[in-house]
């Protein structure tokens, strides 16, 4: 059935492992699983602060949503900075060079000093590409 989710945070079931504080995207079922393709994954959300497991209940965070989110860096990050999904449902900025596509999910609120790190992020959909310099 068909419903609608006007504000807040969206409930979902887990298709894999997900870390915490993960892009995500939805299967063909609707369940979600780890954002790994950094030009065509259509991301969705971000995990909330518990990792779970395939069948879990997850909460995520929508990338349209009001506020800012928390988000896993794929590598040190500067403040105010522009950020796109990377592999493992990390975020990273975009490469100085390398002719791929990426999808911008936001800008960083404050900085990383290292991968792994939660950092808070300003979200945005995922809906348009960037093409780095070559």
């Amino acid at each position: 059935m068909a419903g609608q989710k006007n504000s807040g945070p969206l409930t979902k079931r887990a298709a894999g492992t997900i870390p915490a504080y993960s892009l995500v995207k939805q299967d063909a079922n609707g369940d979600v699983v780890v954002c790994t393709a950094t030009a065509t994954d259509e991301a969705i959300g971000v995990t909330g602060e518990a990792a779970v497991v395939s069948g879990d209940l997850v909460v995520v965070y929508p990338l349209n949503s009001q506020g800012t989110i928390l988000m896993r860096a794929g590598a040190a990050l500067s403040i105010n900075v522009a950020v796109f999904q990377a592999a493992n449902g990390e975020i990273d900025d975009l490469p100085a060079s390398g002719a791929t596509t990426h999808r911008r999910v936001g800008v960083t609120m404050e900085a990383s000093g290292a991968a792994d790190d939660v950092i808070e992020v300003m979200p945005e959909k995922a809906g348009f590409t960037v093409v780095a310099p070559t």
